[in-house]
């Protein structure tokens, strides 16, 4: 079990539940992924209630929890940005790193949905199908450099990644900023519980944000 196929594992257990199977399966990949990375498996507690639910009461969760609740809407633009246009900049920026990593999502959910972001992380990883995320970078950066982008100074409120890099050996650099900077504070303001009720979902959001951080996508500041 690779770091790309976990992330697209957590990828497909953001979308609607069709298949109760799948579901297990996926969460168990998931486990055995965190378990050989030495980290702890927080969705133990989504795992079991899953294990005890059927597909009708998992589909009806779903729902309850994404659809009906803004608190928990699984779009991460929504929970960084109280402003609409700052989310559609946001979901502009994303379907632009989306199309120079040469990344097409499945399905008619917006850029900015957790699912589609997990599986760009997955394509990026080098997922089955996937470029990898030297070959994709390296792509963005060469594409860049033609258009003399990177010589570009630095502006803080420029997020229009990757065109504001410093250092074009970074391969990784743009995706690296791009989630550590929106991506994961994203996941972990849709995972805050507390105010926002508790959820049987509380534990995988809180395996995504693990994940994300463990996996040194995280850029201090």
């Amino acid at each position: 079990m690779t770091r790309g196929e976990t992330y697209q594992a957590l990828s497909r257990l953001f979308e609607y539940p069709r298949e109760r199977e799948e579901l297990l399966q996926g969460l168990k990949r998931v486990a055995v992924y965190c378990g050989r990375e030495g980290l702890e498996f927080k969705a133990a507690p989504y795992l079991a209630f899953v294990e005890g639910a059927s597909l009708e009461t998992l589909q009806e969760d779903f729902v309850a929890t994404f659809d009906f609740d803004p608190a928990r809407a699984p779009y991460l633009g929504h929970h960084l940005y109280g402003d609409p246009r700052q989310r559609a900049e946001f979901m502009i920026r994303l379907k632009g790193a989306f199309e120079r990593a040469g990344f097409s999502p499945e399905g008619c959910e917006l850029p900015d949905h957790l699912s589609v972001l997990l599986a760009f992380l997955s394509h990026l990883e080098g997922d089955p199908g996937g470029k990898g995320v030297s070959e994709a970078a390296e792509k963005i950066l060469r594409e860049g450099d033609e258009r003399g982008e990177l010589d570009k100074p630095n502006d803080p409120s420029d997020r229009n990644y990757p065109d504001d890099l410093d250092e074009p050996d970074d391969l990784e650099a743009w995706c690296r900023r791009l989630v550590a900077e929106e991506v994961l504070p994203g996941v972990r303001k849709l995972g805050w519980g507390e105010e926002k009720g508790n959820t049987h979902w509380l534990p995988l959001f809180a395996t995504v944000e693990s994940l994300l951080s463990a996996d040194g996508k995280e850029v201090p500041a």
